[in-house]
């Protein structure tokens, strides 16, 4: 899996050609100059302090400033082209992640919090761009360092060269042992932060919830324990990283000691000149600290993998593979039949939620839907909008079988109003115009003016363009639904869907604003869900179902006389 995730990421940063190859020239360039600087630190003791030639020693200062200069500049292209690359990835990343799970399927949606998605693709996605950085930088450039110092060790003395490299293995060793335990602890560390993030999201859409119950004791509580855990799983991530670094630190400067011990021997003998020594020294610390860096960055990258699983892991959310289904919508008639449909929910499947329900709606009517709570009266909705998918039977709308019919042509024929509607940060207006965002500012004031939203906005001075605040904290239950119903006129279409839409409003508000979408809706289908039967009582039709069956339809007044479910429902408001 994370061989497939990272083949993949490569393909993201290979598409930025001329970037890398700017990154990879300032690389090279940064790290010969760093390795051309040992061959003059030779030049400078052995001619110029040993053989007393200040000529000597103003020439190689001026080839070591020159050496730095262009280790700057190097430095300056790799920096700046990596964190360009790594940015238009992580962005490019981080849009298509989005856009995927904008067309996966409802369903999957119950078993993600919103609090995970947001670190995903929040967090997880920015810790991907140091994996990025770290290999286009450091590995490389401490690849090129490592191989460069050892063959340049070995031409000032192979002895002590194989004294060096025989660290390299000592550093390597421990590393392969700890890193898968790492990526694990990396990914639980990960997953400690995303349910943090959740918990944050939930406790404070919530917030007037909490504070109604005196719960935020409670929840501050809950808080620090998530946080104990997450502090729990990041220390030992922390203390193997810790005993690695130290063990890394043991091994290069006892190998560097070593060979200072013989190398000064070697010095009194008169088998290797005192440049040579310093060169050696120079090249080995190198040869430790890229060793040791590249060690490193493997216990580094852990976490950047894990995190990469899990951004890959939402990238790649399969979506519903249907069979090919038409684009248009067959005849002007939108007659929608129910046809002994059978329908669970996924997350209960041996409860039928419609059990063999066959109904019928008329094209062009005003048709009402009661019946008590969990009978089943959303579920229509929601199997007609085609967020769920029926197990058996037949849904039609005319002479189409939805299951035929692409998603996007159906939603383009019905609006859709919830009891709880989704209200967005920004102005009423905007929330108004969300339906159809290229609507003029007189169409969105009209359909205000139905709505009765007009009235409300009168007393505010920015109007329709009042900021309401996140989830439409500064308007109330009741002007919600009215900018919701709105949002839904403003769709134009030919069905309007009202899932108790107007529940929050009072009797006489809720009977104006019915008027009003009735005369709207003239000759267009409105099917309404309602608790409150007097929203529904001049209905054409009223569907009265009961534990997930049609039990009866018919006017209000033939549901009185024949209706025993109907008959009950409404003596229960009436007292």
């Amino acid at each position: 899996m994370i061989g497939n995730n990272v083949k993949h990421l490569a393909g993201y940063v290979i598409q930025h050609t001329r970037s890398l190859i700017i990154v990879l020239v300032a690389l090279l360039s940064v790290a010969l100059s760093l390795l051309a600087i040992g061959f003059v630190f030779r030049k400078l003791v052995d001619h110029g302090l040993g053989g007393d030639q200040i000529s000597e020693i103003h020439s190689s200062i001026y080839l070591i400033s020159l050496l730095i200069g262009i280790f700057s500049v190097g430095s300056f292209f790799r920096s700046y082209f990596i964190n360009v690359i790594t940015v238009k990835v992580i962005s490019k990343l981080k849009s298509e992640t989005y856009s995927n799970l904008l067309k996966v399927g409802l369903v999957q949606f119950e078993d993600l919090k919103v609090g995970d998605i947001i670190s995903r693709l929040g967090l997880d996605i920015e810790t991907i761009g140091s994996l990025i950085i770290n290999f286009l930088s450091f590995f490389i450039r401490n690849s090129i360092m490592l191989c460069g110092a050892i063959i340049l060790m070995f031409i000032q003395s192979p002895k002590l060269s194989l004294l060096v490299l025989i660290s390299i293995p000592v550093l390597l060793f421990p590393l392969l042992k700890l890193s898968k335990h790492v990526r694990k602890l990396s990914q639980r560390v990960l997953i400690e932060q995303a349910t943090l993030a959740a918990n944050i999201e939930e406790n404070f859409s919530g917030v007037r919830t909490l504070y109604a119950y005196n719960q935020q004791e409670f929840a501050a509580v809950q808080f620090d324990n998530r946080i104990e855990s997450y502090i729990k799983h990041a220390s030992i991530r922390l203390k193997l990283r810790s005993l690695f670094f130290a063990l890394a630190i043991v091994v290069i400067a006892g190998s560097i000691t070593v060979v200072i011990w013989i190398g000064s021997i070697d010095i009194l003998e008169g088998s290797m000149s005192s440049g040579q020594m310093v060169s050696f020294i120079y090249y080995a610390i190198i040869v430790g600290m890229s060793a040791g860096g590249i060690a490193e960055l493997f216990s580094e990258l852990q976490g950047p993998l894990a995190a990469l699983d899990r951004v890959f892991e939402l990238k790649n959310l399969s979506h519903i593979i249907k069979p090919k289904q038409t684009s248009r919508l067959i005849g002007n008639n939108y007659t929608i039949k129910f046809d002994k449909v059978v329908f669970a929910y996924p997350s209960r499947p041996d409860i039928p939620a419609l059990d063999n329900i066959s109904l019928k709606i008329k094209h062009g009517k005003f048709t009402g839907i009661v019946g008590r709570s969990g009978s089943g009266k959303s579920t229509l909705m929601q199997l007609l909008l085609k967020f769920y998918e029926h197990q058996s039977g037949k849904i039609s709308i005319g002479e189409n079988d939805i299951k035929t019919l692409q998603d996007e042509i159906i939603r383009s024929k019905i609006a859709y109003v919830e009891q709880h509607p989704t209200i967005f940060s920004g102005t009423i207006r905007s929330n108004i115009a969300f339906s159809r965002p290229k609507a003029s500012d007189k169409e969105v004031a009209k359909i205000a003016e139905i709505c009765g939203i007009l009235d409300f906005v009168k007393s505010l001075k920015q109007g329709l363009d009042t900021e309401i605040g996140e989830r439409g904290v500064r308007v109330s239950g009741g002007q919600k639904q009215r900018i919701a119903i709105a949002r839904a006129l403003l769709y134009n279409p030919e069905i309007l869907l009202l899932d108790e839409a107007t529940s929050a409003l009072d009797n006489d508000s809720e009977k104006k604003i019915l008027q009003n979408i009735r005369v709207f809706m003239k000759g267009y289908s409105i099917i309404s869900i309602a608790h409150r039967i007097s929203s529904i009582e001049n209905a054409d039709e009223i569907l009265v179902i009961n534990q997930g069956t049609l039990a009866s339809c018919g006017s209000h007044s033939e549901l009185l006389r024949n209706s025993k479910i109907y008959g009950i429902l409404y003596k229960e408001q009436e007292n």
